[in-house]
């Protein structure tokens, strides 16, 4: 699959879930919302590591910026 294509599934993927999240009581959105955010504080070291090591190994493959 083409880089093209794959990036096209994931916009055609956001579409459908944004469609399906207006069914969602804003609540409820609000309360997720608060547990990716603690998720992502929590394991702030880990994610920004994870990404150093992504960022190498794309200018390792000379992906452009």
């Amino acid at each position: 699959m083409s880089l093209q294509k794959y990036i096209l599934n994931i916009a055609q993927s956001a579409k459908k879930a944004s469609e399906k999240l207006l069914l969602v009581p804003t609540v409820d959105k609000n309360k997720a919302l608060l547990l990716m955010a603690r998720a992502i504080i929590t394991n702030k070291a880990f994610l920004i590591k994870a990404n150093q090591k992504d960022l190498r190994i794309a200018k390792q493959n000379k992906y452009p910026k």
